[in-house]
This record gives C-alpha cells, sequence and structure tokens, in this order.
C-alpha cells in the first residue's frame, strides 16, 4: 500500500519549495507548429479521418505532455491530466492519458486526474476501482493516479465507495466544493432554508465529516476539496469549515485569479493547499514561437515564484 497521499504531497512541497500544480489540457489547435509536423497532423482538422490519423493524433497528445512533464517535473507539486481534453480524441487519446499518468509518476510527480466522476453503488466502485485501485498486482488501476476529482452530488452513497479506495490504497480525493466558473454560484450560492447555509458551505461540512478518519501525520486528510482560486472572498470562510482537508485550487494564470487571491487557503507553514495554472503554462506562447518548451518552463517558473513569494509574506 502506498503511503498517505497528503503526507506525500506535503514531502513533495516542502522538498521542492513549491506548490504549483501543473494542469494538462492538452489541445492541438495550440500546439507548437514543430510538434504537428513531426507527426504529420493539421491543426485544422477536427476529426480523423482514418486509424494512422488518429494514432499519430494520440501520438502527438504523448510527446506535447510527455514533454511538460519533463520540464516541469522540479518546479510541480502535481500534475493534474484533465481527462475531458484526452477523451475528445477518442481512443488514442484515452492511451495517450494512461502513457502521460505513468510517465508522471516515474518521475515522481502526483497525479490528480480531473475527471469528476461519480455514481452509486457497483457503478461507483467501478469508477473508483479504475482509477484509485492499487498500483500493482492484478487488481491494478488501469489509469494510475494518485488522486482524482469527484462530484458530491449523490450524497454520501456516491462518495463512500471512493473513500474507501483512498483509505486501502493511500490515495486521494478532491471533491467539488466550489468552482471557479462564475455560474457555478447558481447552485453553490444557493442558501439551505433549514440552516441559512449556502450549498458550497454545507458541502465543505461534509467534505471535512467524509475525511475526518483518513488525517495523515501532516495533519490533512486525504480526502479533500476543490475550491476555485477565483473565488477569493469565499475561501477563507470555506478553509474553516474543513481545516484538515487539502484544498486544490484551480483558475490561477488564465482564469484571472492571483497568488493574493489564494492566500487564505494556506495554514500559517505555508501548506495545506496547492494552486493549479493549466493555460497559463502550457501555452506561453504563439504555436510558432521557437523553444516553445523553453517557454513553458520559464511560466512554470514564473507561477512557482509568485506563489512561493505570497508563502513568504
Amino acid at each position: 500500500m502506498n503511503a498517505h497521499f497528503a503526507d506525500r504531497l506535503h514531502e513533495r512541497i516542502e522538498a521542492r519549495a513549491t506548490r504549483l500544480c501543473v494542469g494538462l489540457d492538452p489541445d492541438i489547435d495550440r500546439f507548437p507548429l514543430e510538434l504537428l509536423r513531426r507527426f504529420k497532423l493539421d491543426a485544422t482538422r477536427s476529426a480523423a479521418p482514418d486509424d494512422d490519423y488518429a494514432l499519430r493524433v494520440g501520438d502527438c497528445l504523448e510527446a506535447f505532455c510527455l514533454e511538460v512533464v519533463d520540464v516541469v517535473e522540479d518546479l510541480a507539486c502535481a500534475v493534474k491530466p484533465q481527462s475531458a481534453h484526452f477523451e475528445a480524441y477518442g481512443p488514442q487519446g484515452v492511451r495517450a492519458l494512461a502513457t502521460v499518468c505513468r510517465h508522471a509518476r516515474k518521475r515522481g510527480l502526483p497525479v490528480i486526474l480531473d475527471a469528476k466522476r461519480n455514481d452509486i453503488g457497483s457503478t461507483a466502485q467501478r469508477y473508483a476501482a479504475a482509477y484509485l485501485a492499487p498500483d500493482k498486482g492484478p487488481n491494478q488501476a488501469p489509469f494510475a493516479c494518485d488522486a482524482l476529482t469527484i462530484t458530491p452530488f449523490l450524497g454520501e452513497d456516491g462518495v463512500k465507495p471512493f473513500v474507501e479506495a483512498c483509505a486501502a490504497n493511500g490515495k486521494g480525493l478532491f471533491i467539488l466544493v466550489r468552482t471557479s466558473n462564475p455560474s457555478g454560484a447558481q447552485v453553490q450560492d444557493l442558501r439551505i432554508a433549514e440552516s441559512g447555509e449556502t450549498v458550497a458551505e454545507r458541502l465543505a461540512s461534509l467534505v471535512a465529516a467524509w475525511g475526518r478518519d483518513l488525517v495523515g501525520e501532516s495533519g490533512y486528510s486525504s480526502i479533500g476539496a476543490v475550491v476555485g482560486a477565483t473565488q477569493a472572498w469565499e475561501i477563507a470562510g470555506l478553509r474553516e469549515r474543513m481545516p484538515q482537508a487539502l484544498l486544490l485550487l484551480p483558475g490561477f494564470g488564465a482564469q484571472g485569479a492571483t497568488a493574493e487571491d489564494v492566500r487564505h487557503a494556506f495554514d500559517s507553514k505555508g501548506l495545506g493547499a496547492i494552486v493549479n495554472s493549466s493555460r497559463g503554462v502550457l501555452y506561453p506562447c504563439g504555436p510558432e514561437a521557437p523553444d516553445y518548451f523553453g517557454k513553458v518552463r520559464a511560466a512554470a517558473l514564473a507561477a512557482r515564484a509568485t506563489i512561493q513569494e505570497l508563502i513568504r509574506m
């Protein structure tokens, strides 16, 4: 069994002095032209005309993401592949996703798979088996990752199978509590009549309860929460409701959130949260720019430094 997820993540955060999580959201339309030429692809083609083209698309997705992983490995505390950005390219995209997850973990980078899965009963159990099963052995997870994002809106019946898999296999969860998109308020800001709290506030309290038995030596639970970095005015209150939950903070960079917006997610030691940047790191320049992946590294360096400066303040 793997060591406790939250403890492993914090060990890397402190060893590498980084709270930056790099999101892997591949979009062939934005890939460097040199890479497209290498795989003989056309950025304007929306669908693969034949199996050979589809195979080359998968190879190109894989090559792009592996190069990103390699250039940010020492700057990131984790990577977050977005499953939909791979699934959109069909079976070969899914094949690339599995390869990228394996490669990142071999490089020592924790993988948070952003798939937002959920269901109840045997279906939830199968989702948990696909992503959170053991890393080795006859029942190993086909999409091996260290943590998974899930939605909570089926209640405890939909969350329990994932929590049990985390407890058994040293994995982690990030449960959606307050998302970074503006229209999330249509649901997450609704008031609950019996208590007056918002849906997001109630979810935060539930996350704290679901993760209470999985707190590690770091003081944090392997059951964490997704809280949008763009929701700065809510972060402190949500943190207060779930003091032992790891927070995954999307929305930094391209979506407009700044390091100052996430200040209250961290404890006095600068722990307890990680900040995700996807497009801001992956696409720092136009496809025609020279030394494309050098610019990816420079963007990751800048994001890491900005977050670290906040921690030192």
